[in-house]
């Protein structure tokens, strides 16, 4: 998810102003590190994605892919939605509907 796009549709919902400024600002100059056993990763910026452990950030998310799932379901692919995940779920009658996913 990238914050600049995030930011945009934000706004194309008519998040403007302080509000806007204020998820701008709570997004802006973040950084991470993954760990996996003893192994560190370097420092890194977040420039996409959401911010893990935060309560706004699985908002942020669903608001970002809102209207991605909206046009799935018009081609029957059902989508479910939950935090910072996404499972599309599409009823295969033949190989082709393959294609269509």
């Amino acid at each position: 998810m990238s914050h600049e796009k995030l930011f945009a549709c934000l706004f194309g919902y008519g998040i403007r102003g302080d509000l806007l400024n204020w998820i701008m600002q709570f997004f802006s100059n973040r950084t991470h590190q993954t760990k996996v056993g003893l192994a560190l990763s370097e420092i890194a910026n977040l420039t996409s994605g959401v911010i893990h452990g935060s309560g706004i950030g699985p908002v942020m998310f669903i608001i970002f892919i809102d209207n991605l799932a909206k046009l799935l379901e018009n081609y029957g692919i059902s989508i479910k939605l939950f935090a910072d995940d996404v499972k599309l779920y599409l009823k295969f009658d033949n190989v082709n509907d393959a294609g269509r996913l």
